[in-house]
């Protein structure tokens, strides 16, 4: 977590290798050392940002840019900022 203020963003890291790991709680990464605690990690995290203005970025999404995880009726959306 980076704040500044009442100001925050979130830095994840390998938490997420593309933002479709946030939005689809299935999805695993090849990547996982662990798939099960990862898949658990990752939908943890998504319910705790799902809705909320904390942009988040991660090493590995496109252009490592920040983007929002939006609470989408009957599944979650991704936006970048």
């Amino acid at each position: 977590m980076v704040s500044s203020g009442r100001h925050r963003a979130l830095l994840i890291g390998d938490v997420a290798h593309c933002p479709m790991e946030l939005t689809e709680p299935d999805w695993q990464a090849v990547f996982d050392v662990d798939p099960e605690l990862a898949q658990r990690t990752r939908e943890s995290l998504a319910r705790e940002l799902e809705g909320t203005d904390v942009p988040v970025a991660a090493a590995h999404f496109p252009g490592m840019s920040f983007g929002r995880l939006l609470a989408g009726t009957g599944r979650r959306m991704w936006s970048f900022d």
